[in-house]
């Protein structure tokens, strides 16, 4: 009798305990929804690795009275290497994408990028495709108490030409996380003024590793019209077409300002353009597990800090944009 009270008690102060701890994205994700389901719709059989293209439905947003689209699906690539040697963990990468898009190929950028990161890691991937974009990095920021950068010189938005780069600093990542060593701790200050920029970055070698090597990029716009950086940039004639914007990324050296045994300062110094603007980061490269190494980067500093149109806002910024 008393052994019986005893539990029911001590189940309701578990229960109680769990409700209060909830947060709104527990609840949300916790909460029952009668849409969420998956179904292989593809499998390619590759020479090395087997791929599974899902249909997966997340859920159902609201009702079709508020949204044309309330239910939620996405494409799913999994990618299941031969050789699995690392199984107890898997990388997700999180990408765009429309619903209207045709079923994924074995060929497509994000999917063969993370079918070499499975081969080259021994463990399962996945892309998880059509999530919506999101201003989130401030937020992310805040949250995780920072995050890992790297910026790619010399790049256009699909990034072609650099896919290979790309999976191996994800490969240095994703083994360090594996093997849980420390992650290098790079941190950075940008300011500029009336007459330059500037870039301070510090390497924290108490709470990570001495980096192997670090180096300047720098960019200066075509004209003082756009402030604008990209390796293309939409047709004026036909937006859908792209057109050459050959703003080109070269190495700059840096500055060593101190290097002491738990920590090495960097700093790089560009004066403000006689016309136009100029871009300038910090990366640094990190040694990581099994010979590979991570690029790091600081975030971009843009001199002077003026731009080719006034503000704007809402409707009111059509045909300003740049």
């Amino acid at each position: 009798m008393y052994q019986g009270t005893l539990a029911i008690l001590f189940l309701h102060i578990v229960t109680f305990v769990s409700q209060y701890q909830s947060t709104p994205l527990d609840d949300y994700v916790n909460a029952p929804d009668p849409h969420f389901s998956w179904t292989i719709i593809k499998t390619y059989e590759e020479p090395d690795y087997i791929l599974y293209i899902v249909n997966f439905t997340s859920q159902k947003w609201i009702d079709e009275t508020f949204s044309s689209r309330s239910i939620w699906w996405h494409y799913l690539c999994l990618t299941v290497p031969n050789h699995l040697t690392r199984p107890n963990t898997a990388f997700m990468l999180i990408d765009g994408g429309s619903n209207t898009d045709g079923i994924p190929k074995p060929t497509d950028e994000s999917v063969s990028l993370m079918s070499m990161l499975a081969l080259g890691t021994g463990s399962i991937t996945a892309d998880l495709q059509n999530i919506p974009n999101d201003a989130f990095w401030r937020d992310l920021q805040r949250v995780t108490g920072g995050t890992y950068l790297r910026r790619i010189p010399n790049a256009e938005h699909q990034c072609v030409g650099h896919l290979i780069s790309i999976v191996l600093t994800i490969r240095s990542f994703y083994l360090s996380i594996y093997e849980k060593q420390p992650l290098p701790s790079l941190q950075w200050i940008k300011s500029s003024n009336n007459t330059h920029g500037y870039i301070r970055a510090i390497v924290d070698l108490s709470a990570g590793p001495m980096p192997i090597s670090a180096v300047g990029y720098r960019a200066r716009t075509l004209n003082d019209k756009r402030r604008d950086f990209r390796l293309f940039i939409a047709n004026p004639v036909d937006p859908v077409e792209p057109l050459a914007n050959p703003v080109f990324w070269f190495t700059t050296p840096l500055v060593t300002e101190a290097h002491t045994s738990t920590s090495i300062i960097y700093s790089l110094t560009i004066e403000n353009p006689l016309d136009g603007w100029e871009a300038f980061f910090i990366q640094v490269n990190f040694p990581g597990p099994d010979g590979s190494v991570l690029e790091l980067t600081s975030e971009t500093q843009v001199i002077p800090d003026t731009y080719p149109t006034g503000d704007c806002h809402n409707e009111g910024c059509a045909g300003t944009l740049v």
